[in-house]
């Protein structure tokens, strides 16, 4: 017996008719039918008495009834409690350990802003180069962004190798003087 079959015998309890139960589940009705049978079978005992009148129940078909709306509702339960249980168990989450970069704060802000509603925890971290490193090595954050002076940058690059730590340049820029053309320039 399955519940797939419980839920069909009630909707034909329910409408009276195989016909309007096959209708309200978007199911045929020679499968309600085919499967209402292989109930009956399996259990041994027949559930509706059919006729050119409709269906009615035996008096086992009363019985089933009666059992199997209290066991829908305990299926029920069970399963909203698996979704509430799978829900709570996996919070989603981002974080995100950054060295001062103005852009990446705007970005986050503005991810934050667009997943307000929902259930995922941000977590933005301004620090340190090196604890950045760390972070994305125990894996405490799910992105490291870095900005790494050229002075430094072997040393940096040589560190996150043997880290296994993968370095992925997103922008690179040299640096520029700017003047107004009004100073003079001697």
């Amino acid at each position: 017996m399955k519940i797939e079959q419980i839920r069909q015998v009630l909707s034909i309890y329910q409408s009276g008719s195989i016909n309007k139960a096959a209708q309200n589940l978007f199911l045929s009705q020679p499968y309600i039918s085919n499967s209402l049978k292989s109930l009956e079978r399996e259990l041994q005992q027949k559930i509706f008495i059919r006729s050119y009148n409709g269906i009615q129940l035996t008096e086992f078909g009363k019985i089933f009834i009666q059992n199997a709306q209290g066991l829908l509702k305990y299926a029920d339960q069970i399963e909203y409690a698996a979704k509430d249980f799978s829900a709570a168990q996996i919070p989603l989450s981002f974080s995100v350990s950054v060295s001062y970069l103005l852009f990446a704060q705007v970005v986050f802000r503005d991810l934050m802003e667009r997943y307000e509603n929902s259930a995922v925890n941000f977590r933005y971290n301004q620090t340190s180069v090196s604890e950045i490193l760390m972070d994305v090595y125990d894996r405490s954050v799910e992105l490291g962004l870095i900005s790494i002076p050229t002075i430094d940058k072997r040393k940096w690059l040589a560190k996150m190798e043997i880290d296994d730590i993968i370095y992925e340049p997103i922008y690179s820029s040299k640096p520029a003087a700017m003047f107004s053309v009004h100073h003079q320039v001697e």
